[in-house]
């Protein structure tokens, strides 16, 4: 992943992810909608990283695919395939909120040991 790339990820989905966990926190459960809209972003940026991740990847010689630059790569590509996005619960309250809250943390997680 370049530093475009990583930039990229951080406002696209680090800074959105965050600013979402902070307002359940507060108890901000008028952000439903928001919370759809997001996540549907969010989870289109990452897909269509591992997309570039694994278009470079599979375009390098088998050697370079080998070392550790292809290897990682390939890597971050599959961390970006493989996030587990929560789904947005029908509605918010203090319940919901928290389980989406632990669910937003460990994708966020996730996503921030690729940067």
């Amino acid at each position: 992943m370049n530093k475009a790339q990583r930039a990229e990820l951080q406002t696209e989905v680090v800074d959105k992810i965050t600013s979402l966990i902070g307002r359940l926190e507060d108890s901000d459960y008028t952000i439903l909608e928001e919370i759809k809209t997001t996540l549907s972003a969010v989870e289109g940026v990452t897909s269509a990283m591992a997309d570039q991740e694994r278009e470079k990847f599979e375009n390098m010689s088998e050697g370079l695919q080998n070392s550790e630059s292809g290897q990682k790569l390939e890597e971050a590509a599959d961390k970006l395939d493989n996030l587990c996005w929560p789904d947005a619960p029908e509605e918010l309250d203090d319940d919901s909120s928290e389980v989406l809250m632990a669910e937003l943390q460990e994708v966020l997680t996730e996503v921030e040991e690729l940067l």
